[in-house]
């Protein structure tokens, strides 16, 4: 009975019953959109607004942006996504394939952003999240070229979220050469490092991959950890 009577609500109106739903109740917002299929037509956008995807593993990230994919092309949800989320410790090459994809199966992302971060709303602000906050490594700065490869899915990815307009990354390594160039064919897109960290600071030239990332005017803001002994300050 309900389902049927919201059909006659106007889209808009029915468009901010499900923002409210998904600042208070996130599962309340997933039910409203199984109503029927007008309620899914106006939630849509919601539900896809943001894709987070914790990174633990070179296999796991593979699979998840595998399945991401899948997920987004069913729905034909590419072109809803507006902000992306990148957090967890990274991928590692010494990480093994454990198998397939399998929809059913917990995994590192989800695609809806107040289940994510407590009702937190992305339009006005980037929040600061205390749950992706990492510590940058040490590596040295040629490290994040020749890890670029095991980001070459996410690369992947991003590159079909044409409308992407917010990255946040905040895993501990270098932010990767190739999602800086995915960031770069997309003008409107803001990128936020929360673990922003120039390796090559202290060496006579910086390396040129970290000056570009520094330069890029896709780069919007930075969180940078103050530690007295190497000369860092708070951003």
């Amino acid at each position: 009975m309900a389902g049927s009577s919201l059909v006659t609500l106007p889209a808009e109106t029915l468009l901010q019953i499900c923002e409210a739903l998904g600042l208070a109740h996130a599962p309340s917002l997933k039910a409203l959109a199984r109503a029927n299929k007008y309620c899914y037509s106006v939630a849509k956008s919601l539900l896809f607004r943001t894709v987070t995807i914790n990174v633990t593993g070179r296999s796991q990230l593979a699979r998840d942006v595998q399945r991401c994919e899948m997920i987004l092309e069913r729905n034909a949800a590419f072109l809803q996504v507006r902000r992306s989320v990148v957090s967890g410790r990274g991928p590692s090459n010494r990480d093994k394939d454990t198998g397939s994809v399998d929809e059913s199966a917990d995994s590192g992302w989800d695609y809806h952003a107040a289940s994510l971060h407590g009702g937190l709303n992305f339009d006005s602000t980037i929040p600061i999240c205390d749950q992706v906050f990492r510590k940058p490594d040490d590596a040295h700065p040629a490290k994040a070229c020749t890890k670029d490869e095991t980001w070459k899915p996410l690369a992947r990815l991003l590159h079909c979220l044409a409308a992407m307009t917010v990255l946040i990354y905040a895993c501990p390594g270098q932010f990767p050469p190739c999602l800086l160039r995915i960031v770069q064919e997309t003008p409107q897109s803001r990128l936020h490092i929360y673990t922003f960290r120039l390796r090559s600071l202290s060496e006579v030239d910086i390396e040129s991959h970290e000056l570009a990332l520094a330069t890029s005017p896709n780069l919007h803001s930075i969180r940078a950890r103050y530690d007295e002994s190497r000369g860092y300050e708070k951003s």
